[in-house]
């Protein structure tokens, strides 16, 4: 029921921030249907970044399942969100569950549209967003700044994911948690999944996370219908 109201309440945040402009009155009431976005990765290479329609997000993705698996309570923890654009989906639900927010992408564009959709917040909740300006092969976070720390859809693009994860370790404070979400390898909607080749197998993460040092990791290809997540501890 906690899960439910907090998707409820969610949603009503992000209809009323809509542009007047952009509802079709002729649309069904409250049916919130994102539109194909270009995903853009903290550490994608430029060559193969790529085009990913996204519908109904929040009926598949369940995103409140994933952040219990950060926290149960996110309040005035600190989570870097990593490959935060285009559209800051979980930099700002996680902003509305409490927690101090940096959104991480290296695509400076990703991040001024996350500060123009920030502007529209309370004061409140404008406080708890952050963004960062990455490189491809350096979050920019400090040493022990984050409590958690998020990667979705993102991992695949990662170049150097062993050196990255061991990086990212870094970045967390003792105990703190990293949760990575991705698709997994079977055959799934085009209008979903990207293609097999920009995926990465559960057991592949499972193993960067064991060589980099992690603890306590955990994988779970049951609770999404069409992606897997992966959490540890450092």
């Amino acid at each position: 029921m906690q899960s439910t109201h907090r998707i409820y309440c969610f949603l009503l945040y992000i209809f009323a921030c809509l542009p007047i402009g952009c509802i079709d009155r002729n649309e069904k009431p409250l049916e919130i249907v994102e539109a194909p976005v270009k995903v853009h990765d903290t550490n994608v290479a430029p060559d193969t970044e790529p085009i990913v329609p996204i519908m109904s997000r929040v009926a598949w993705q369940k995103p409140s399942l994933i952040l219990d698996r950060l926290s149960e309570d996110l309040s005035h923890k600190k989570i870097a969100d990593i490959g935060a654009g285009p559209n800051g989906f979980f930099t700002f639900w996680m902003a509305q569950e409490g927690a101090d927010v940096i959104a991480v992408d290296i695509d400076p564009e990703a991040l001024k549209y996350i500060e123009q959709e920030k502007a529209n917040l309370d004061s409140t909740r404008q406080s708890r967003i952050t963004t960062r300006l990455a490189r491809p092969d350096d979050p920019n976070l400090r040493a022990a700044e984050v409590d958690g720390i998020l990667i979705v859809n993102t991992i695949a693009f990662i170049q150097n994911r062993s050196k990255y994860l061991n990086l990212l370790k870094t970045k967390l404070k003792e105990g703190g948690k990293i949760v990575i979400v991705d698709f997994k390898m079977n055959r799934l909607p085009a209008q979903i999944a990207p293609p097999k080749s920009q995926r990465i197998a559960p057991d592949v993460v499972e193993e960067l996370l064991y060589q980099a040092g992690y603890h306590h990791i955990v994988v779970d290809d049951q609770e999404l219908q069409y992606q897997y997540i992966v959490t540890a501890e450092k």
